[in-house]
């Protein structure tokens, strides 16, 4: 005997519209349309019409944080082909090494706002929308500094070499305008540097920040590619410094290293 089980039926709802687009299976490319009038529901399933009938169409909800619009209009060849937008870490070459940046590369999803790194194919298929998924990304290149002096060497008052952090930090701050969010992604403007070993440094604040949260003022060192606590390093126990997101001091205020370079020739002699 066929047991009938009894429906649960919810009837004389209404939806001024945003909520259900009608369903249409066999329609693989349909249009973007928002259902406005009497529904219900039946078994928690959406249905055209304030009580059920033959015939009455399916209503499929609207969910705008996953793109249902766009995917519905994506040909289906594309969606089997597509195998999402895969984050990569950068490879650094001799060649970069030797020029001293290299570029990275970033995608933004649009209805997330979720920042990813990529790797050079990955960003150019994104940038010629080679599939419509593509067009849900905006993108993102930027010319990374990563050798060379922490900070800028300075005479008289001149930069005569650049520094890793502020040319860095520069390059956030200019690359905000085209995607908002990706120094706070990035977060260190360190990240994958090669800074020279170099002793005897000194910041007078607004620079670094020590293990325990603390901003840090006297001298430093370069080791291993980080700064650390310290005039010189020694085998006696010391501890890393973070780089502030955001180096600011009075351009009047210049680091020892600056006042050494900027003094005059015999002076800066003496020194040795």
């Amino acid at each position: 005997m066929k047991i009938r089980r009894k429906e649960d039926i919810k009837g004389n709802l209404y939806t001024r519209g945003g909520l259900f687009q009608v369903y249409d299976a066999g329609n693989k490319v349909q249009k973007i349309n928002t259902y406005v009038g009497p529904y219900h529901l039946k078994n928690n399933v959406a249905y055209e019409g304030a009580e059920p009938r033959r015939g009455a169409k399916k209503l499929r909800k609207i969910v705008r944080n996953q793109n249902i619009f766009t995917y519905n209009k994506l040909n289906s060849d594309y969606a089997k082909r597509f195998t999402g937008v895969v984050s990569s870490v950068p490879t650094i070459t001799n060649k970069d090494e030797e020029a001293g940046f290299f570029i990275r590369y970033f995608v933004k999803q649009l209805s997330s706002g979720s920042i990813i790194e990529v790797n050079k194919n990955t960003y150019k298929e994104v940038k010629k929308q080679k599939t419509p998924h593509h067009k849900l990304y905006s993108i993102l290149e930027i010319e990374w500094k990563i050798s060379g002096p922490i900070f800028n060497k300075l005479f008289k008052g001149n930069i005569i070499e650049s520094g890793i952090i502020p040319t860095n930090n520069k390059s956030l701050e200019l690359s905000e305008d085209t995607m908002p969010g990706i120094s706070q992604y990035i977060g260190d403007s360190l990240q994958y540097g090669n800074p020279r070993e170099e002793s005897a440094l000194y910041t007078p604040g607004d620079q670094f920040i020590n293990e325990d949260g603390d901003e840090y003022y006297g001298y430093y060192h370069i080791h291993v590619n980080r700064p650390m606590e310290g005039k010189y390093h020694t085998s006696m126990p010391h501890k890393y410094l973070e780089p502030l997101s955001e180096t600011i001091f009075d351009p009047e205020q210049k680091t020892e290293e600056e006042k050494i370079m900027q003094t005059p020739t015999k002076t800066y002699n003496s020194l040795q």
